[in-house]
């Protein structure tokens, strides 16, 4: 895996806007208890969490509403979500201080820095719920979804772990259709089996009349 090649085409854009009060004083406050910083070293889930109960990884989670619900709800699985806008990392962590939640831990950072660390094969299940579309054709090569971004997060998969994806643009919905299919490895399940709380950004994009897809995938043989 050629990490120079991924990381030369960003897939986001810092649009931090204004951090509320709220907002600041969560991330200089909370990010001491419920955040994590880049190690040295591969992380040891083990320690962090103080148990071995499944890894859920979603990178680029917004303002954390869904992912504080999912933690709240699934207090026997452990969170770990990467976002890199100030504004929804303090969001998160003001849901997660309010609901004294063990078992979810957020990351401000950019996700290609962060998947270094992360122990190949120490994760059940990767989500990815509305990435930036990058609509203009010659804006696609950003997107997040690409085959070596989604192999290399294969590789920190368990055998049988989860790929779920959701979007709600159509072009890029097809986009991600014909990535996965470049991998043999992968295998498509019904998404009705994996339901998830509603984000920001798709309530946004059913309001614009976009119609909701998702996408989930297993692991079949991992090495």
């Amino acid at each position: 895996m050629e990490e120079k090649k991924l990381r030369s085409v960003r897939s986001f854009v810092r649009r931090e806007s204004r951090l509320t009060k709220a907002q600041q004083r969560a991330l200089d406050e909370l990010i001491p208890k419920w955040g994590l910083k880049i190690p040295q070293i591969p992380f040891d889930f083990s320690s962090i969490y103080q148990n071995d109960n499944d890894i859920v990884l979603e990178i680029g989670f917004g303002p954390g509403t869904s992912l504080v619900i999912q933690a709240t709800e699934k207090p026997d699985v452990n969170f770990l979500g990467i976002e890199i806008h100030g504004p929804g990392v303090g969001s998160c962590l003001a849901g997660i201080a309010q609901n004294n939640l063990r078992n979810l831990r957020v990351m401000r950072e950019d996700v290609m820095e962060v998947l270094p660390f992360i122990p190949e094969h120490s994760l059940s299940k990767v989500q990815i719920f509305f990435p930036d579309p990058w609509q203009k054709k010659r804006h696609h090569k950003r997107r997040l979804i690409q085959v070596d971004f989604v192999q290399l997060i294969i590789s920190k998969l368990k055998n049988g772990g989860i790929i779920h994806l959701a979007t709600d643009w159509e072009n890029y919905a097809n986009h991600m259709i014909n990535v996965i299919e470049q991998i043999e490895s992968l295998k498509k399940l019904s998404p009705e089996l994996y339901k998830r709380p509603k984000t920001k950004f798709e309530v946004r994009g059913e309001k614009r009349g976009h119609k909701i897809h998702d996408f989930v995938y297993q692991l079949t043989n991992a090495k």
